[in-house]
């Protein structure tokens, strides 16, 4: 009798499970992983996973341009009777994309050089969708795909300088002196642990409070690969971006190593 118990409350159990499961439009499998039930339209359709967090990933690189998705986990296409990736399926079919805006209608065009919002407005999808295609001014053709509620960020359709890197040095600030110009400052600077003593030049406005004997973290973005690791080298061959002072000492201060 008690086992018969058992097996009534597992069976009801499972049996909630796959009712709520079905409404929530998923199915459970028998290793108990999750399928997304698909609608029954004609090939292919495209299925969305909204992300718990909500951020911009790099999903497709292609050759004139790059597509992100935003908000989303995943951003799959049924074709064939198979779910798969779209990021494993463009590639090979580059102009699925044109094919999928034919599907979605303009909703607006960006004063930027002709950047387009497409909205999913006819079910094309499983949960709706968004895409910007960019056409800006100085040729950013890039495309981002996001749930129905995605607007516009100002960090889209931006070109980004790959070649760009960054890195930061600290320095202790032995003395400083006023430059002629009210713009600019000289600092005579050392690293923990080096000899080497260099006084340069900065501008007055990456910091406003630079004081004797503490310590800075003085970041800087570099694109060529003729820079040596020491002061003077790194202030010529270098754009120098932000100074701030920093608690950490001796072993623990920030020297990230350059190239």
């Amino acid at each position: 009798m008690k086992k018969a118990k058992i097996i009534i409350f597992f069976t009801l159990v499972i049996s909630i499970s796959l009712f709520i499961g079905s409404f929530l439009g998923y199915n459970l499998t028998k290793d108990n992983k999750v399928n997304i039930i698909v609608p029954e339209k004609s090939n292919p359709t495209i299925i969305t996973v909204e992300a718990t967090e909500c951020n911009t990933k790099n999903y497709i690189e292609l050759t004139d341009y790059n597509i992100y998705t935003y908000c989303l986990d995943h951003l799959m296409i049924f074709t064939n009777n198979n779910l798969i990736e779209l990021k494993n399926y463009v590639p090979d079919k580059p102009e699925f994309i044109t094919e999928l805006i034919s599907n979605l209608e303009l909703e607006t065009e960006l004063n930027d050089g002709g950047t387009k919002i497409y909205k999913d407005k006819n079910d094309y999808t499983n949960a709706g969708l968004t895409l910007i295609k960019c056409n800006t001014l100085d040729s950013n053709k890039d495309i981002y795909i996001g749930p129905k509620d995605m607007e516009y960020q100002e960090s889209f359709c931006k070109n980004i300088d790959n070649s760009l890197k960054t890195f930061t040095k600290t320095y202790e600030v032995l003395n400083v002196a006023l430059s002629n110009s009210d713009e600019f400052i000289y600092l005579t600077l050392r690293q923990f642990q080096f000899e080497e003593i260099e006084t340069i030049k900065v501008k007055k406005s990456l910091n406003y409070d630079i004081t004797v004997g503490k310590n800075y973290e003085f970041t800087f973005e570099y694109t060529t690969e003729d820079i040596e690791d020491n002061i003077k080298s790194i202030f010529n061959n270098a754009t120098l971006t932000s100074i701030v002072e920093t608690d950490k000492t001796g072993l623990d201060q920030v020297q990230d190593p350059i190239n």
